[in-house]
């Protein structure tokens, strides 16, 4: 019996530890001019310690990104925009500049043509799954009044309140958007993004995953067919003494 109880412990801490990777925080983004701005940690979600994907022009495709862990993923991202900036390097400071979000919150890709619509997507998903994206927004100095507007996987359009350049603090639905999409059936997220008002501007995203993916629960059920051969070869054995 406690052998048994031993086996269904270390069953049920392997199936949760898969669970909490596979459900939870998958890659970060951010956007910047130059190199050495780049940003490590949490921002409205993660840990300490969490790698963010740096990227550094205002179009580009098929980047592979790595996890929160910093090992390459099988997620991908292509997007366009007008351009990135970092307003740490210009000097147009937001308010996070004095915060330890500065690297995060001062580079941002930004789309000037309020007319047309650009896309970010995020390939190699689970399909049709559920998941969370965290959209920060937060331009330079001059970014007061802006508002961005997304629309994920045609589900809607989400527009944000009108920007305050010295907000020094996440603020929902004004410099971050939390989104709960559906992925395609191809795997796919796509953000479809544009200015409402002067300028779009995006500095990150945080791609959560809302449920436990077929991965996590092939291991679950793995474990669990483990314990019950186990019990069973335990059984056996008292048996034939």
């Amino acid at each position: 019996m406690t052998k048994l109880i031993a086996a269904f412990a270390l069953s049920a801490l392997i199936s949760t530890c898969a669970l909490t990777a596979q459900a939870g925080l998958i890659a970060n983004v951010q956007f910047n001019r130059t190199t050495g701005h780049t940003y490590t940690g949490a921002a409205v979600v993660g840990s300490e310690g969490d790698y963010w994907n740096d990227l550094l022009t205002g179009t580009d495709s098929d980047v592979v990104l790595y996890d929160i862990g910093n090992n390459a993923s099988d997620l991908t991202l292509s997007w366009t925009g007008t351009g990135v900036a970092t307003a740490k390097i210009s000097g147009y400071y937001n308010g996070f500049a004095s915060t330890g979000y500065a690297n995060l919150m001062n580079g941002y890709l930004y789309l000037n043509n309020t007319s047309s619509t650009n896309h970010i997507i995020i390939s190699g998903l689970t399909a049709s799954l559920d998941y969370s994206i965290y959209i920060y927004s937060t331009g330079d100095a001059g970014c007061t009044g802006r508002q961005l507007t997304v629309n994920l996987n045609d589900s809607g359009a989400v527009t944000t309140a009108p920007a305050v350049a010295s907000a020094s603090t996440f603020i929902l639905n004004q410099n971050y958007l939390m989104i709960d999409v559906l992925s395609s059936a191809m795997g796919q997220i796509d953000i479809a993004y544009s200015s409402a008002i002067s300028e779009a501007d995006i500095n990150g995203i945080q791609i959560v995953s809302s449920v436990p993916e077929p991965a996590s629960t092939a291991l679950l059920l793995s474990g669990s067919l483990g314990l019950l051969v186990f019990w069973r070869k335990s059984k056996t054995r008292k048996s034939q003494q």
